[in-house]
């Protein structure tokens, strides 16, 4: 063996033994694995240090771009239907949403149900990571749920509990253009749910702790866009990472 080759085998080596093929940011604090994990084994040195709310608890991969395609989406789209609109009010409720919007902090989250109880007693609920980068936010029980949307400024109020959510329309403030016949529950487990809050439709849908109440567009039936609009705004609010 030549010389290059030797030093080439010698650099291999090297970086493999202090490569980690897993990283993960834990509420702040960072671990690293050159085996890939299961869940519980990642989970298992916070697991029991508070009473977490698991249904909250999110995984979000921090290497890859996804989440920020669907803001550019949307951030496009909005400024689309705008530019294309003679109303001024609804000109100024997508300006609203793209202002809300561009201050999201996002990460592409995983669809795993991250339960540290679950995942040592059901194996297809302790997956292994793949190789990458991630972070994972476990948090106590939110006493709050955040409204945001069609509406003037994205609020953070006190959850109602055994309550619809129609009872959180007296804290919001809709504008123009403005669905106001439904919205859109983000749960914090990643669930999408339509919820009717008109005298006429409504659900009896209750938005769970730390959930996102999303007031969607009104979808003219000739402009299908406005339909998109609000499937990437849902979809986009399933990857934010809330305050």
């Amino acid at each position: 063996m030549s010389k290059a080759m030797i030093a080439a085998v010698a650099l291999l080596l090297c970086c493999g033994a202090s490569h980690a093929e897993v990283n993960v940011d834990i509420n702040g604090q960072r671990y690293s694995y050159t085996d890939n994990p299961r869940l519980a084994e990642v989970l298992k040195p916070y697991a029991l240090q508070q009473n977490w709310y698991w249904p909250a608890a999110a995984l979000y991969r921090t290497d890859t771009q996804r989440a920020e395609k669907l803001r550019q989406q949307l951030l496009t789209l909005a400024t689309e239907l705008a530019q294309q609109s003679d109303d001024a009010q609804l000109r100024d409720s997508l300006a609203l949403l793209q202002a809300q919007v561009n201050q999201w902090q996002l990460a592409d989250r995983v669809n795993m149900r991250v339960d540290y109880d679950a995942a040592t007693v059901v194996p297809a609920l302790n997956p292994r990571f793949d190789t990458g980068s991630y972070r994972l936010v476990l948090q106590r029980r939110p006493n709050t749920v955040f409204v945001g949307g069609a509406v003037r400024r994205e609020v953070s109020v006190p959850h109602l509990g055994a309550s619809d959510v129609a009872a959180y329309t007296a804290s919001i403030k809709m504008t123009p253009g403005a669905d106001s016949e439904q919205l859109a529950i983000v749960q914090p487990d990643g669930r999408i749910i339509k919820a009717g809050i008109s005298y006429f439709n409504r659900s009896n849908t209750e938005a769970m702790p730390g959930a996102q109440l999303l007031v969607l567009f009104t979808e003219p039936m000739l402009d299908q866009r406005f339909s998109t609009l609000n499937t990437l705004l849902q979809q986009l609010a399933v990857h934010r990472i809330l305050p």
